[in-house]
C-alpha cells in the first residue's frame, strides 16, 4: 500500500513539474497545432474568420475557405471580378513614426494590369503619392517582371516602392509578405527572406481612406487568391520577430 501511495504522489509531482516546463519553455498551440504569434505592439489583425469584430469594421465580398492550417472558414477567396474587402479606417491603420505590415496571399495564376493590389490603402486622389501604403503583384502571365512583389509607402508626400525580383511566386502557393519602416529605412521580407531594402528618412503620411484588400481604390482592378492574417504594427520589427510571423505554418 505505502508503494503505491508514494507512486501516486510521484505521478503527480512529474505531470505538474511538465507542465509549467511547457508553460515557460513550448510554443504555444491550439487544437490544430497552430502557432499563437503573440509580438509587442501588434495595433491591428484581420484574421479572415468571421468574427464580429471584422463583421463590424470591414465589408467583406468573396468566400470564406480554408486556410493554410486546414481549418475551415478561416481564409478569404477573393474571385479577381468583383470580390474585394474594405476595411473601414481607423487609427490602428495609421501608424505615423514606425510601421510592420504582415500579410499571408496565396495567389491564382492570372495576367493581371501590371500592378495588382494585395493591401492598398490609397491616397486622396489618384495622383502622387497613390496610397499611403500597399502590397502589390505582377501577374505570372504579365509580359514585364512577372510573378514579382512590390512594397510602398508614403512619407513625407513622396511616394516610395521596393521590387522582388520577377517570379518569385508560384500559383497555389502562400506567401507571407512583410514590409517595415523604421524612420531611416523600408525593408521588404517575402517568407522571412530580405529581399529589398532602402534608405529612406522622414515620417509616414496619413490618409482618412479605407484599407481595400484585392482591389485597387480608383478603377476596378480586382486580384484574385486567398487572403490571411493581416496585422499591423506601430514599430519596425527586427528579423527575428519577421521569421517567427512567416514561420507560423
Amino acid at each position: 500500500m505505502k508503494f503505491y501511495i508514494i507512486l501516486f504522489v510521484t505521478l503527480i509531482f512529474s505531470c505538474k513539474q511538465k507542465t509549467s516546463k511547457d508553460e515557460v519553455h513550448s510554443t504555444v498551440l491550439d487544437s490544430s497545432n497552430r502557432k499563437k504569434i503573440s509580438l509587442k505592439n501588434e495595433v491591428f489583425h484581420f484574421q479572415s474568420n468571421k468574427n464580429e469584430y471584422e463583421r463590424k469594421n470591414a465589408d467583406i465580398f468573396g468566400n470564406y475557405v480554408t486556410d493554410r492550417f486546414n481549418k475551415k472558414n478561416e481564409s478569404i477567396k477573393l474571385d479577381g471580378i468583383s470580390d474585394f474587402i474594405e476595411i473601414y479606417n481607423m487609427p490602428q491603420l495609421n501608424p505615423k513614426n514606425e510601421i510592420t505590415i504582415s500579410t499571408w496571399y496565396k495567389p491564382d495564376s492570372y495576367k493581371g494590369v501590371g500592378q495588382n493590389a494585395i493591401i492598398w490603402k490609397g491616397s486622396k486622389s489618384s495622383e502622387a503619392p497613390y496610397c499611403q501604403y500597399f502590397f502589390s503583384s505582377t501577374g505570372n502571365l504579365y509580359r514585364k517582371n512577372p510573378g514579382s512583389f512590390k512594397l510602398g509607402f508614403s512619407i513625407d508626400g513622396k511616394f516610395n516602392r521596393l521590387t522582388t525580383k520577377e517570379r518569385i511566386w508560384e500559383p497555389g502557393k502562400w506567401y507571407n509578405l512583410i514590409g517595415t519602416f523604421d524612420g531611416t529605412k523600408m525593408k521588404f521580407y517575402v517568407n522571412g527572406n530580405l529581399v529589398s531594402q532602402r534608405n529612406v528618412n522622414g515620417e509616414l503620411d496619413v490618409y482618412e481612406t479605407p484599407l481595400l484588400i484585392g482591389k485597387t481604390p480608383y478603377k476596378e482592378y480586382y486580384t484574385s487568391g486567398e487572403y490571411d492574417d493581416l496585422r499591423i504594427f506601430n514599430r519596425a520589427l527586427n528579423q527575428e520577430e519577421v521569421s517567427l510571423l512567416s514561420t507560423e505554418k
